[in-house]
């Protein structure tokens, strides 16, 4: 990835949970949504988000000092 610059596809796919709000749901805007990803993507999206929140925060510095 690092390399060549391309999330490889396993990590771009997650599996969408519908979990009820309450008993007996029946449309859409009863249930909950959730996203499971593999560990990999998470650790993935997690150094990413790192390291924009860093580069974030130089900029704020430099640029609201």
């Amino acid at each position: 990835m690092y390399e060549e610059g391309e999330v490889p596809e396993d990590y771009q796919k997650s599996r969408l949970v519908m979990i009820p709000k309450k008993a007996g749901a029946r449309k859409c805007e009863d249930y909950r949504t959730i996203s499971l990803l593999p560990h990999a993507s998470k650790i993935l999206t997690r150094i990413v988000h790192r390291r924009i929140q860093g580069r974030m925060e130089e900029l704020e510095k430099q640029f609201c000092a």
